[in-house]
């Protein structure tokens, strides 16, 4: 958070706030993509193939 309510001061922290919003984007991506993934799973079990 900016100390002071002014544009200097929120141009300051625009790097932080950037990286933290972006982070919050890729943990959504990767959630999203992991969900759609396990929605093709019928079956867990502990068998190990190969």
């Amino acid at each position: 958070m900016p100390h002071d309510r002014n544009l200097q001061d929120l141009i300051t922290v625009f790097p932080k706030l950037i990286s933290y919003v972006l982070s919050f984007i890729y943990i959504g991506i990767y959630w999203n993509n992991h969900h759609h993934l396990l929605q093709g799973v019928f079956k867990v079990n502990a068998k190990c193939y190969g």
